[in-house]
C-alpha cells in the first residue's frame, strides 16, 4: 500500500508541476521537483531536470523538459501497477489484476504490456471479445508483436474460428520465424482441420526450435497416438522422460501405449513407476487397477482401487470404478454401495446413476432402474446411450411406445449408433413391421458388418417374408460370425430340409443339437433330434 501512495503522490506532484508550467509558474513548478526526488531519490531525471530549469528558466526549453520526464515517470508508474496486476493475475484475482491494467493503462494508454497482460484477464473470464480487443490495441501499438499475434491466433482457435487464427499465427512466424510457439499453436488448428501431416510439420519444426520444450513431445506423441503409430508415441514419451523423470504422466500414457501394443511387462513397469513418484495420488492407483481388471486379475484390481479410495475417500471416481469390478463380478450389494457412495460425493456424476439402474434392472427393481435412467438423462439429454438403456428397460416391461421413442431419441443423438438400430429393428420385428425392422438390421450390418447377431435377426424376418434364399445368405452369415450359434445352425438346417438338400440339413441339425446339449438346453436338443429322427 506504501508504494501505491508513494507513487500516486508522485504522479500528482509531476502533473502539478506540468500544470504550472503551462501557466508561466517556472519558479512553482522548479520548487515541486525536489518534493519529487524526496519521495523518490532514484528518479535522477528529476535532478537533472531541476538542475536544468535553475540554470535556464527558457519556457519552452522547460517545458519540452518537464514533459519528457512527465512521460518517463508515467512509464514507470504504469509498469508498476502492470506487474501487480500480474501478480493478482498468477493469483487468480482476476477483479484486482484487472483493476491494476486499467490504472496502468489510465496512466500510460500507449502501455502495449498492459494491454497484451489484460487480454489474459478477460480470456479468463471468458469475456472474449474484449480480449481480442485489447490483444488488436497491443498489435496496433506494436504492429511487430509476436506475442500478441501468437496469443491472439491461439485465442481463435479456441474460439474455433481457425481461418482467423492461422492467419495470425501465420503472421507471428513471418515476425520471426526463430519462435518456437507459434509453430505448436498452428499445430494445434491443423490438427483440428485433421490436417495431420501440416499438423506433424509444425510439432517438428517447434522441436527443431526448443528440443528441450516437453509439451511439444507431449502434443506430437499425442497426435502419434492418434494415427496410430505408436512406436514413434513411446519413442516421444521416452523422451519427455528423459528430459523430466518426474513426469507421471509420461510414465501413464506411455504404459496405455503399451497395453495397445499388448507389451504388458512394460505396462505394469510404467504404471509402477508413476505410482513410486506419486505415491500418494489415487489417479495413479486407479490406472494400474484399471489395467488388472482389464487382465482380469480382480484381486490386484481391488487392491489398487481401495488405495486409491484410502489416499482420496471423498473422491467419487475411486467408488465409481470399484463399484464397476463389482458389478462385473455381479457382487450387487458391494457395487451398490459404491455406486451410493459415489453420487452421495458428488449427485452431478452421471455414469454412478446408468450403471446403478443396470443393477436395480438385473435385480428386476424397474421402478429404481427407471428412476436413475430418468436422472442420468436429466443431467446429460444429449446422450445417446442413456436414452438406448432407458429404452431397453420400457423393452424389457413390453411398453413399446416408451421403448421405441427411446431408440429414437438415442439416433437422433448419434446417428451411428449401431446398438440402437439393432434394438429398433428387435422392436420392429416383434410388432411383425418387417419393412421397418429390415431397415434397421441394414443400417446396423452396415455400421458392424461382422456382427452374427444381426444376420441372424435378418436371416429370421427374411425367414418369415418366405425369402428363403436371402434368409439362407444371412444365416451362413451369422454362422461364419459366430460358429458357435445353435440357433442358426438349426434354421439353417430346417431350410435346406424344406429344399431338399438333406445331407446339408442333417450336418446343419446335428451341430445345432450338439452345442444345444452344450450349452444344457435339453428342450431344443430333444426337438432337433426328433426332426434328425425323421430326416
Amino acid at each position: 500500500m506504501t508504494n501505491q501512495i508513494c507513487m500516486t503522490t508522485i504522479e500528482v506532484l509531476f502533473e502539478q508541476a506540468v500544470n504550472k508550467a503551462n501557466r508561466g509558474d517556472l519558479t512553482g513548478a522548479i520548487e515541486d521537483l525536489p518534493k519529487v526526488i524526496s519521495f523518490n531519490p532514484s528518479y535522477s531525471e528529476a535532478s537533472q531536470t531541476k538542475n536544468t530549469l535553475d540554470k535556464d528558466k527558457d519556457l519552452k526549453k522547460y517545458k519540452n523538459t518537464l514533459s519528457n520526464l512527465a512521460i518517463q515517470i508515467n512509464a514507470k508508474l504504469a509498469e508498476t501497477y502492470s506487474k501487480r496486476g500480474m501478480i493478482h493475475y498468477f493469483f487468480k484475482e482476476y477483479e484486482q489484476a484487472l483493476s491494476d491494467f486499467n490504472k496502468a493503462i489510465d496512466i500510460y494508454p500507449q502501455d502495449e504490456n498492459a494491454f497484451y497482460n489484460r487480454a489474459f484477464v478477460y480470456w479468463e473470464l471468458e469475456q472474449y471479445d474484449q480480449s481480442l480487443s485489447d490483444l488488436a490495441k497491443t498489435i496496433e501499438i506494436n504492429p511487430q508483436s509476436v506475442n500478441a499475434y501468437n496469443q491472439r491466433g491461439l485465442l481463435y482457435w479456441e474460439l474455433e474460428q481457425y481461418d482467423q487464427a492461422l492467419s495470425d499465427l501465420n503472421k507471428a512466424i513471418d515476425i520471426n520465424p526463430l519462435f518456437a510457439y507459434p509453430y505448436g499453436n498452428r499445430a494445434l488448428v491443423y490438427w483440428k482441420l485433421k490436417k495431420y501431416d501440416q499438423a506433424l510439420f509444425n510439432y517438428n519444426k517447434l522441436i527443431e526450435l526448443d528440443s528441450q520444450c516437453t509439451n511439444a513431445y507431449h502434443y506430437r506423441d499425442d497426435l502419434y497416438s492418434k494415427l496410430e503409430e505408436y512406436d514413434k508415441a513411446i519413442s516421444d514419451y521416452s523422451k519427455v522422460i528423459d528430459l523430466d523423470p518426474q513426469c507421471t504422466e509420461a510414465y501413464e500414457k506411455r504404459g496405455l501405449l503399451y497395453y495397445k501394443l499388448q507389451q504388458y511387462d512394460k505396462v505394469l513397469s510404467d504404471y509402477s513407476k508413476a505410482i513410486e513418484l506419486n505415491p500418494q495420488d489415487d489417479a495413479e492407483y486407479i490406472a494400474r487397477g484399471s489395467f488388472y481388471f482389464e487382465l482380469k486379475e480382480y484381486d490386484k484390481a481391488l487392491l489398487d482401487y481401495y488405495k486409491a479410495i484410502e489416499f482420496k475417500p471423498e473422491s467419487e471416481v475411486g467408488y465409481y470404478i470399484r463399484g464397476d469390478l463389482y458389478l462385473e463380478l455381479k457382487e450387487y450389494e458391494k457395487a451398490l454401495f459404491d455406486y451410493n457412495r459415489a453420487i452421495e460425493i458428488n449427485p452431478l456424476f452421471i455414469d454412478p446413476y446408468c450403471q446403478r439402474g443396470h443393477i436395480y434392472k438385473a435385480l428386476k427393481k424397474y421402478t429404481q432402474a427407471l428412476s436413475d435412467y430418468n436422472k442420468a438423462i436429466e443431467l446429460y439429454p444429449a446422450s445417446a446411450e442413456f436414452y438406448y438403456n432407458r429404452g431397453d428397460l420400457y423393452f424389457q416391461l413390453k411398453d413399446y411406445s416408451k421403448a421405441l421413442s427411446d431408440y429414437n431419441k438415442a439416433i437422433e443423438n448419434d446417428a451411428d449408433f449401431n446398438d440402437a438400430y439393432s434394438k429398433r429393428g428387435n422392436l420392429y420385428k416383434d410388432l411383425k413391421k418387417y419393412a421397418q425392422a429390415l431397415s434397421d438390421y441394414n443400417k446396423a450390418i452396415e455400421l458392424n458388418p461382422q456382427d452374427a447377431d444381426l444376420y441372424y435377426n435378418r436371416g429370421s424376418i427374411y425367414l418369415e417374408l418366405k425369402e428363403y434364399e436371402k434368409a439362407v445368405i444371412d444365416l451362413s452369415q451369422a454362422i461364419k460370425f459366430n460358429s458357435e450359434s445353435p440357433e442358426a445352425y438349426s434354421k439353417r438346417g430346417l431350410l435346406c430340409q424344406k429344399a431338399g438338400n438333406k445331407q446339408q440339413a442333417r450336418s446343419d441339425l446335428q451341430t445345432a443339437a450338439s452345442l444345444f446339449r452344450l450349452r444344457g438346453d435339453l428342450k431344443n436338443y430333444k426337438q432337433i433330434m426328433d426332426v434328425l429322427r425323421k430326416l
